[in-house]
């Protein structure tokens, strides 16, 4: 088999966990706002699930962040509870700020790099199934279809510490093991390793993977 899948990587130390976590109401999205996909997310999920959550929860916020917000999306920030942020430098401290990352894709194919970096952040993460598509390992995330099942795991977050805490160690160990850059990159050199050299057989005495973590534990010393 000479095709193999890399997984999508993230980098685990700038997307690191808050020093301390919040307890509050606040929901985040981010993304570029002129993409399709993202505009169906938030369109939908500020339609038809937002005004039953915030009509139970008038302490409810929700922001949404990312560049080039469309005029649909820009005519949010007249509803109660949401801000539309726009473009900011560093979407760290939105998401440190928030006590969960809401993903309600219905559309588009692919990994999101924001579930990811969420993951990585350690922030409780509540998505369709269309947003876990793809993914594997034993998902520590909250998946909701219907308006009434969104509104049900909202409040079992915000009701329950004990789950949220939960939810934030598992997801930062799930994107450790699966989706760090160095795990990717060794997927990467373990492949590499079973290719064969031009001639057709392989001359390395020592495999690709093994000398890349040679060097690495020589600069370490060398530090």
């Amino acid at each position: 088999n000479k095709t193999t899948c890399i997984r999508n990587g993230v980098d685990t130390e700038f997307f690191a966990p808050p020093m301390t976590r919040v307890v509050n109401k606040q929901l985040v999205f981010w993304g570029r706002m002129d993409f399709e996909p993202n505009i169906d997310a938030v369109s939908w999920f500020t339609e038809d699930i937002w005004p039953h959550l915030h009509a139970k929860h008038p302490d409810a916020t929700f922001k949404v962040v990312g560049k080039n917000p469309t005029d649909k999306i820009l005519s949010l920030n007249q509803a109660d509870g949401i801000e539309i942020v726009g473009s900011v430098p560093d979407i760290r401290p939105y998401v440190h700020s928030s006590c969960a990352t809401v993903l309600p894709m219905r559309c588009g194919g692919g990994i999101k790099n924001k579930l990811l970096e969420a993951a990585a952040m350690g922030i409780p993460i509540v998505g369709t199934p269309k947003a876990i598509a793809g993914l594997d390992g034993e998902l520590p995330i909250l998946t909701a279809k219907s308006a009434s099942q969104w509104v049900d795991c909202l409040e079992n977050l915000w009701g329950n510490v004990g789950l949220s805490q939960k939810l934030s160690i598992q997801l930062r160990q799930w994107v450790m093991a699966h989706h760090s850059w160095p795990n990717a990159a060794m997927q990467m050199l373990q492949w590499l390793d079973r290719l064969p050299c031009a001639d057709g057989h392989c001359s390395r005495h020592t495999p690709i993977f093994e000398q890349h973590a040679l060097k690495s534990n020589v600069t370490k010393e060398a530090a």
